[in-house]
């Protein structure tokens, strides 16, 4: 493992995380004994959420949820949970449950092999029984995933869509499969008591290590924690290590960036220039910013576009008159679709797109209140004042005065780098290459750039009190018609927050 990891750059300092040791530490605590697969039924079909954590790379825990599926004999609905798909990919999801697409489709549109990558034959054989048991399924988790700095925030986003599911008329029976470290106490079930304290639950660990391995079920004297299976060490190693190298192979076959992950990261990367974490902002009926995310394709496909319109549900009209629209390089928005239409994927056009959609995003954006985000909100934020502020809009076509605007090249610098740590290394490497910030060709595109970085360093000197009132109400009225316009408004900007 560790000649694997020098051999291909992982940086991987998550066992050293608080949050991982204290499942560890946990888990050193039990006793168990041995038990049966029918004792383990029995016991689930008595509690409401039932917990299946799984080691990643191996696909027990998978199996364990088809084989309950396959099993439930009560007359109660079940409703089954992913921490693999985000809830932003719902919308697909949904989309093969009603059999409209299949399981490549599915895994091509939340993008698995780059945002998840393990055990992909485990979870299209889980989803096909789910499926064909009409069961539903939920995806849990929220992008982005990042480290295990993360995982507490997952926690609290999963207990909300758990809880939330249970809570509804039906109450179904909830089985989620999710990583081991989240069953650990103070994790996700303290999470899930505080929000729901009658609920009954239930863990059930997977390929835990020990001396050596012992197939069969176990349980703790409590009874509301059992194990699957224990493996060695070195079974638990290889499997990841296979993980890695598949990673690897991946990576080395990747043909360029798609155009949903690019609009995605460069969401984050605007949102978090606001010093905002799209993870702890609520917008409208959604439960987090980051789920708000839409999908992007490039209009040179006029029939993937229709294929995605119709798949969203819209009528005939509609997409007709969304298709009218397209090929004539400019943006569309289709709301109801969730899906942003691009002339191109250059860094240009998606900055605007991306600021467009926070532009949309923020009206009637609220912080998570401090319990449950951990800290708290922005310090005199107004998001009416950082709507109009990112709302710049290019009023006409302006000559070429390119040359005029020398920031130009540093905040394309900026904004490269500014995606860069979150995208992949191949993807970078495309972004420099293809993407060119002042183009001579799309000037219209650079000023509308740039006016989302005015706008997004506006907010940010409002958030962080260097600027007053009435300041914001004068940079709202700002129109940017030309680059002399532009540079006017980002020195006066300057000025002011000096």
């Amino acid at each position: 493992m560790a000649r694997l990891i020098e051999e291909l750059g992982i940086e991987d300092s998550s066992a050293a995380s608080p949050y991982l040791q204290r499942f560890e530490r946990g888990q050193r605590r039990h006793a168990y004994f041995e038990t049966s697969s029918a004792d383990f039924l029995a016991t689930a079909l008595e509690r409401d959420v039932i917990l299946l954590g799984e080691y990643h790379p191996l696909p027990t825990a998978l199996d364990t949820a088809g084989w309950l599926i396959g099993r439930r004999s009560d007359a109660r609905p079940w409703c089954l949970g992913l921490e693999a798909i985000h809830a932003r990919d719902q919308f697909h999801l949904d989309a093969f449950l009603r059999r409209q697409i299949d399981e490549e489709e599915l895994c091509r549109r939340i993008h698995f092999s780059e945002e998840w990558g393990y055990c992909r034959r485990g979870l299209k054989t889980l989803l096909r029984k789910a499926r064909d048991g009409r069961v539903e399924v939920l995806g849990l988790d929220i992008a982005p995933r990042g480290g295990a700095e993360s995982l507490e925030l997952r926690d609290e986003v999963m207990a909300e869509r758990l809880v939330g599911r249970l809570e509804r008329a039906d109450r179904p029976r909830l089985v989620a499969v999710l990583g081991e470290a989240h069953l650990a106490d103070e994790h996700l079930p303290s999470q899930i008591l505080s929000r729901s304290p009658k609920t009954l639950l239930l863990r059930l660990l997977h390929d835990r290590p020990a001396e050596r391995a012992r197939s069969g079920w176990y349980c703790e004297s409590g009874r509301d924690l059992f194990v699957r299976d224990m493996v060695t060490a070195g079974v638990r190693e290889r499997s990841l290590c296979g993980v890695y190298r598949e990673w690897a192979r991946q990576e080395r076959r990747h043909d360029g960036s798609d155009p949903t992950t690019a609009l995605r990261e460069m969401i984050d990367a605007l949102a978090h220039s606001l010093d905002m974490d799209p993870r702890r902002y609520r917008v409208g009926e959604a439960l987090r910013l980051a789920d708000r995310y839409p999908m992007a394709i490039c209009d040179k496909d006029p029939e993937a576009v229709e294929r995605l319109l119709r798949l969203a549900g819209l009528g005939e009209r509609r997409i007709r008159a969304v298709s009218r629209r397209c090929g004539r390089g400019r943006i569309h928005f289709v709301d109801e679709a969730r899906l942003v239409i691009m002339p191109d994927d250059r860094l240009e056009t998606l900055s605007v797109a991306a600021s467009e959609v926070l532009t949309r995003s923020l009206r009637g954006c609220a912080p998570v209140p401090e319990r449950e985000a951990g800290r708290p909100p922005l310090a005199g934020m107004v998001h009416a004042g950082v709507t109009s502020g990112l709302a710049f809009r290019l009023r006409d076509p302006w000559p070429p005065y390119q040359d005029r605007l020398p920031m130009l090249p540093a905040l394309g610098h900026a904004l490269v780098h500014a995606f860069g740590p979150h995208a992949r290394r191949d993807e970078r490497r495309e972004m420099i290459r293809r993407w060119r910030i002042c183009s001579t060709r799309e000037r219209r595109d650079s000023v509308r750039c740039i006016s989302a970085w005015i706008g997004a360093a506006l907010a940010r000197a409002w958030s962080a009190g260097t600027l007053e009132s009435k300041q914001v109400a004068q940079a709202a009225k700002w129109r940017l018609d030309g680059p002399r316009q532009a540079a006017r408004c980002f020195a006066r900007l300057i000025a002011w927050t000096q």
